[in-house]
């Protein structure tokens, strides 16, 4: 029996990218019927095939952690984004923000010590009012910038000049974590598995300021 382009297409976003290739090879016409219905792309290698990822064209969930191939030109023919993680040196500037204006996620995993072109400011924030989860370098980001994203929910920076005082103006969070220190944390399965990742990938020292 052969299934439907959009059914193969619902079964690989549940596979490693590399491995939904793979299966997408095997049908006829593979990349032209099945590409387009691909709501998910994650794999954690360093190189990826740009030009698959472009035919992605009802893509929400984009997950790169390892890779800095991404750039501008492949983030603007994704135009239903809802979810990015990818290394913060990739290859993407701050101005393509406002061309993503339906992102919920947002993460710019911290890499060595490399310079970024794609830390944000509040410029580049403010069209992302239904971001619920920020996780980025921070050095740019203000206070007066955050309270402008009213779905916010998780925040996350790195190397930001911000103290736990932020808990006063955004009493909307409920996972809070500044420079390697947790200060606010709700108790949920979503915050548990959040915790869970951020741990791998560095130590935490815990200082909670609020507790839900």
């Amino acid at each position: 029996m052969v299934l439907p382009p959009a059914v193969l297409a619902n079964i690989c976003d549940f596979l490693e990218y590399p491995e939904a290739i793979r299966v997408i090879k095997q049908q006829p016409h593979g990349f032209i019927t099945i590409l387009p219905y691909l709501q998910s792309a994650h794999s954690r290698l360093s190189v990826i095939n740009p030009y698959n990822i472009t035919r992605c064209q009802q893509l929400r969930c984009l997950s790169l952690p390892n890779s800095d191939h991404l750039n501008n030109q492949m983030l603007t023919m994704l135009p239903k984004l809802e979810q990015l993680t990818v290394r913060s040196d990739a290859q993407i500037t701050n101005q393509i923000w406002s061309r993503l204006p339906n992102l919920q996620r947002l993460e710019l995993l911290p890499y060595r010590a490399r310079q970024t072109n794609c830390m944000p400011n509040g410029a580049q924030l403010a069209p992302l009012t239904k971001l619920e989860l920020l996780w980025v370098p921070g050095q740019q980001i203000t206070v007066r910038d955050l309270v402008r994203l009213p779905s916010l929910k998780t925040l996350i920076l790195e190397r930001s000049p911000l103290s736990p005082v932020i808990l006063n103006h955004l009493p909307r969070l409920e996972f809070c974590l500044l420079n390697g220190q947790l200060i606010k944390y709700h108790s949920s399965l979503k915050n548990k598995a959040l915790l869970h990742k951020i741990t791998q990938l560095r130590p935490i020292e815990i200082k909670i300021y609020a507790l839900d």
